[in-house]
C-alpha cells in the first residue's frame, strides 16, 4: 500500500456523473431499496426490504500529484481513492 500527498492534476477533467462538476475521479453507485412479499410459517405474506445496488461506474482522467520533491504519475486501476474534501 502507498500513499502520496501533494497537488493533484489532471490532464483533462472529467465530469461527475451526479454532481456535474470537474473531477479527476469518479465512482457512481446507486443504492435502492427493493420492495418482496414472503410467506411467514402461518402461510400470511409479509412484506421485506432489501439494499440493491447497482454495478458501480468508475472512470478518472491522467494524473500525477505533484509536491517540492517532484512529480509522480497516479494510476487509479484498482486503488482505493479517498480525499479530504478540500478542493
Amino acid at each position: 500500500m502507498v500513499e502520496v500527498a501533494g497537488t493533484l492534476r489532471v490532464r483533462t477533467p472529467l465530469t461527475a456523473e451526479f454532481s456535474q462538476k470537474p473531477c479527476a475521479y469518479f465512482k457512481a453507485e446507486i443504492e435502492r431499496e427493493e420492495t418482496y412479499y414472503e410467506r411467514n410459517s402461518d402461510g400470511r405474506e409479509e412484506r421485506r426490504t432489501a439494499p440493491r445496488r447497482s454495478t458501480p461506474t468508475m472512470k478518472y482522467g491522467q494524473c500525477l500529484v505533484e509536491d517540492a520533491s517532484g512529480k509522480v504519475g497516479i494510476d487509479f486501476d484498482g486503488a482505493e481513492v479517498r480525499g479530504d474534501g478540500r478542493p
